[in-house]
């Protein structure tokens, strides 16, 4: 009976930290054209793009900061973002991006925006690019 009560704690215990844990970080899949709506109706969100600097350079969403994924040094800069900011991450299609988001994830970061479908989708919306 003490074993039973025991485990039965620690299992509670263990869940409600799990509970804990999902409520503090927020990450959510979402359209480009909401991407769009966020970034211009808060100027606080920052807008990751994990492309390589080349097709950055082609066009980015305006304000967008690039560290590319495919770079050794992904992980340690992303480790240098502040982990309270409300993120907003992108690549090309969608595939890096979730890697990327993965990464975020591993590290605590508290609220994420993964958009879907890219660049390209944004591009196909019509939405505005910064081109150098």
């Amino acid at each position: 009976m003490k074993k039973c009560f025991c485990l039965l704690l620690t299992l509670m215990v263990i869940s409600c930290n799990s509970v804990r844990e999902e409520k503090e970080m927020s990450i959510k899949n979402i359209h480009v054209t909401e991407a769009y709506r966020l970034q211009q109706s808060n100027d606080k969100i920052i807008v990751l793009d994990v492309r390589t600097k080349e097709e950055f350079e082609e066009g980015h969403i305006e304000k967008a900061i690039n560290i590319d994924i495919k770079q050794e040094d992904f992980e340690s800069q992303i480790q240098k973002l502040a982990k309270d900011e409300i993120y907003i991450i992108h690549c090309r299609s969608g595939r890096r991006s979730t890697s990327g988001l993965e990464v975020m994830k591993k590290m605590s970061f508290q609220k994420i925006y993964h958009m879907n479908g890219g660049i390209l989708q944004w591009e196909e919306e019509k939405l505005p690019l910064v081109k150098e």
